[in-house]
């Protein structure tokens, strides 16, 4: 079961790596608009968080989830299978 600190930092470097970012630029409770991350950025992530957690999201699943925190938070529901 992954632990909801691992999910965070998945996902931080994820949006880091997509957007050329550097840690100290990245606030978890930001908006991803906020730093401009756009649809087809946002499904290359969607890919890989799908890859590394087996699961099947689509970007309109993440997409009520606009920050590093709340996508995290649900993606950990997920897995702990309290939504499906």
């Amino acid at each position: 079961m992954e632990k909801l600190e691992e999910i965070k930092d998945f996902l931080s470097r994820e949006i880091m790596i997509a957007m050329y970012m550097t840690p100290d630029e990245l606030d978890q409770d930001t908006l991803f608009s906020s730093y401009g991350l756009e649809s087809v950025t946002l499904t290359k992530i969607v890919v890989n968080i799908n890859k590394r957690f087996l699961i099947n999201l689509s970007v309109q699943d993440i997409l009520p989830y606009q920050s590093v925190n709340k996508a995290a938070n649900f993606i950990h529901s997920i897995l702990e299978g309290k939504i499906s």
